[in-house]
């Protein structure tokens, strides 16, 4: 058994070969304990949405990760390089079987009322996130028991395998609290976490923008910044514009043309541009419950056949992104090259599929919107189902409607976009797997579920057929219809610098830096 930091380093060779994963400091999040020292004042970041709750367990979905980074630590984080890390866990074991996960803590770490960070602070944030209402539950699903050890060792008991699990733990899932004050009215109205920066309350105003203030004392990583500011800008537009008049030192947006203006609006601004998510088609009804004509798979083919994602790109995004017909993307083990291509523009086809399945004449789909989208992407894909017959049904969400509307299993089919996460497992558990967030209708197989199986108790030589396996059921059964990976597009000021990391829609705190 393992205890510290110093110990893991000391072992690290010998640990490779035991399976055992000890960490070391990184860009991402390097260790040094300590005051903060130097001061480079005030970073203006945005946000397109605001916490309702400061509880951590409430922070399930990506887009508020940001806020809450800046106020609680993660168990693990991701790295630059893309790889899981320990962060306030100093390293980590699994048993021969995957079934149980020992963490090694930190030590030496409070929270601001003096309550330690130990096991029994990892067991507590672990049950309080099992028992908050959350879309992110699933992260957590097959973690039955949550042991004290000792002081610094935490034993993670699970149902079953879980290949996702570390991963799980940089996100929401990861998150840690006071103990003391998970599921008050305290917690949720003010954040009590260790992280390196406390939120100033005075300073911040719902709706429009959060304050926080670097602490004097923080156990890891410096943080140049005495201030952090996020504006809340989720109109795409009013950040640009904003960003373009110095109100704020970074923007993002997956417009090709927007973005170029943007920064050709502030003298010597960068920007970058990667791939961070995918859209396409989400045939959720595939029993067809709602929408009978989509049980049919060469329906759903059809639909996805009718539609040129190629012109799509240079028309809409600018050339700016790439076309696909997967849900993993290229760093994954699942993905697989030989199934690009599967849904290549062929609206004779399309028209072919739909007379086969017994809707020669086409039928209506409701069609619903929202404003996060670009309305052309909309536009585009109505006319091309109208050229082969199917009309659309235009249906529009409000704002911060479209999530709670796909969970309600409110429509067959929605465009959306979707966070290309960092290993297969967790595409699995949050899109695939039976009563997860993005298969509201629970739409599942006898032949799926085998391959599903197969993937979580593979050996690690096995797990990247395995997972190909899932992915090609999902391709020639047409699941989903990807069209493309569209190109995010990241806006700095001159004067500071910033490091994307993948895995989060938004860069943490820690990407940013000076520029000098």
């Amino acid at each position: 058994m393992f205890r510290t930091r110093r110990l893991i380093a000391i072992a690290a060779a010998a640990a490779a070969s035991l399976g055992l994963l000890a960490s070391c400091a990184d860009s991402s999040s390097p260790q040094a304990d300590g005051s903060q020292d130097g001061d480079a004042g005030t970073l203006t970041l945005y946000s397109f949405t605001e916490p309702t709750s400061w509880d951590p367990a409430g922070f399930g979905e990506s887009p508020y990760l940001p806020y809450a980074l800046a106020v609680y630590d993660t168990l693990f984080v991701i790295g630059a390089d893309g790889q899981v890390t320990p962060k306030l866990a100093s390293g980590y074991e699994y048993n021969d079987d995957r079934t149980e996960l020992t963490l090694a803590l930190e030590e030496g770490i409070a929270f601001d009322d003096g309550t330690p960070f130990d096991a029994a602070a990892v067991k507590a944030n672990i049950e309080h996130f099992q028992a908050f209402a959350t879309p992110a539950g699933p992260l957590l699903q097959h973690v039955a028991d949550a042991t004290v050890v000792d002081d610094e060792t935490v034993q993670l008991t699970l149902s079953q395998p879980d290949p996702g699990l570390l991963f799980s733990l940089t996100q929401a899932a990861g998150l840690m609290g006071n103990p003391n004050t998970l599921g008050t009215d305290e917690i949720a109205r003010e954040p009590d976490g260790t992280g390196p920066y406390t939120l100033d309350a005075q300073g911040s105003v719902q709706g429009s923008q959060y304050v926080f203030d670097r602490k004097d004392e923080y156990w890891g990583q410096d943080y140049p910044y005495s201030t952090v500011t996020y504006s809340v800008f989720p109109d795409e537009v009013a950040r640009l514009n904003a960003f373009a008049s110095g109100q704020i030192q970074y923007a993002h947006t997956t417009t090709a043309a927007a973005a170029i203006d943007a920064r050709d609006a502030v003298a010597d601004a960068t920007m970058q541009d990667t791939a961070v998510t995918w859209e396409g088609l989400f045939f959720f009804d595939r029993d067809g419950e709602l929408q009978p004509e989509l049980e049919d798979p060469r329906v759903r083919e059809a639909l996805a056949l009718a539609i040129d994602a190629d012109a799509m790109i240079e028309t809409i995004r600018g050339g700016y992104g790439e076309a696909t017909d997967q849900i993993f993307s290229p760093t994954m083990d699942a993905f697989d090259d030989a199934l690009e291509g599967s849904h290549d523009y062929d609206p004779e086809r399309a028209k072919q599929l739909l007379g086969d399945a017994g809707y020669p004449d086409g039928f209506t789909l409701p069609w619903p919107r929202t404003g996060t989208i670009l309305p052309e992407i909309y536009t585009a894909i109505s006319q091309y189902w109208n050229e082969i017959g199917v009309t659309t049904d235009d249906v529009q969400w409000g704002p911060g409607e479209a999530v709670a509307s796909i969970m309600a299993g409110d429509f067959g089919v929605v465009y959306f976009s979707n966070l290309q996460l960092l290993d297969t497992w967790s595409v699995i558990q949050l899109s695939v797997a039976p009563d997860t967030q993005y298969n509201p209708f629970g739409s599942e197989t006898s032949e799926l579920n085998e391959l599903i199986e197969e993937l979580q108790f593979a050996a690690d030589d096995e797990r990247a057929a395995a997972g190909q396996a899932v992915n090609e059921y999902l391709v020639e059964n047409h699941w989903f219809a990807p069209l493309y990976r569209p190109a995010m597009f990241y806006l700095t000021a001159p004067e500071i610098s910033l490091t994307v990391q993948p895995g989060y829609v938004q860069p943490p705190i820690w990407a940013f830096a000076p520029a000098s």
